[in-house]
């Protein structure tokens, strides 16, 4: 059951209008969470939006549904857009019901940080991530940090480099968060272990 960071980086926030530009994604090793590997950045400037989403889909479908498990924020979102782009440009996907809206919500198993973020938020929605942005600031050090909604002028800018910089501060601000709010849980409530 490989639990994997993921996310998506797109072009705004409606996708009949705008595209997905990165995939990004991470095994974690069980049950530390530390990250295996190099962090996987598919990028449509290298290749083109149908090649990362077939790329991807290789690897987050596969056999059976808890063989990518993704862990991340606010996977509705993702979800949603990763649906109907591969509606929109590999129609066959959904038709032959590979990708369909059911199996991202009922059958595929996933963790989302969303709700313990807004739970550190003092159940705010607004500036709920700004966990993770303090993350990002900490391991950003002495540089600035981007904010995510800056992504779309930095792609129509050819602004790549600064775009794959934030990707890797934000994957290991999300996976280290994540890792705190285990190793919480684990203190706190010992009678979960096996």
């Amino acid at each position: 059951m490989p639990l994997c960071y993921f996310d998506m980086e797109t072009t705004g926030l409606n996708p009949r209008l705008h595209k997905i530009i990165t995939i990004q994604y991470q095994c974690l090793h069980e049950p530390s969470l530390e990250p295996l590997g190099e962090l996987t950045i598919l990028k449509e400037w290298e290749s083109s939006e149908k090649d990362i989403l077939g790329e991807f889909l290789e690897v987050f479908i596969g056999e059976d549904p808890f063989d990518f498990i993704p862990v991340g924020v606010n996977l509705a979102f993702d979800f949603r857009f990763l649906y109907h782009r591969v509606k929109y440009l590999m129609p066959d996907y959904v038709e032959k019901n590979k990708l369909t809206l059911e199996y991202l919500v009922w059958q595929k198993p996933y963790i989302d940080l969303k709700p313990v973020l807004l739970m550190v938020n003092d159940f705010r929605f607004e500036c709920y991530d700004r966990l993770v942005e303090e993350y990002m600031k900490l391991e950003a050090r002495e540089e600035p940090v981007l904010a995510g909604g800056t992504i779309p002028h930095l792609y129509i800018s050819g602004k790549y480099d600064e775009i794959e910089r934030y990707i890797r501060i934000e994957a290991k601000a999300t996976i280290e968060v994540l890792r705190r709010v285990y190793r919480i849980l684990k203190e706190n409530y010992p009678r979960l272990r096996p």
